[in-house]
């Protein structure tokens, strides 16, 4: 394949919705322009829910999306999404 070096910055937004002790969620927008192609950029976003399920562990579900302005060209989709859910253990 073609290797293609690019120098990216970095903006980055958090907000976190504490409700209870036993749950919160937590959104976050990140926006990362490219130096070397000024045409090119990156979005990626996610926004999350964590509810405490014991003293050590919590369940997560997150819905991440990341967008390209400039995919490759092999690749026609501008969009990823993921949806997760977690066992997150905190010692």
């Amino acid at each position: 394949g073609v290797k293609v070096n690019s120098q990216y910055g970095r903006l980055y937004l958090e907000t976190t919705f504490k409700p209870s002790e036993t749950s919160s969620s937590k959104v976050w927008v990140e926006y990362l322009p490219n130096f070397t192609k000024n045409e090119g950029y990156l979005v990626n976003a996610e926004a999350s829910v964590t509810a405490v399920l014991s003293t050590y562990l919590s369940m997560k579900v997150a819905y991440l999306a990341k967008y390209n302005n400039t995919p490759p060209p092999a690749v026609v989709q501008y969009l990823d999404r993921l949806l997760t859910t977690s066992l997150v253990a905190k010692f």
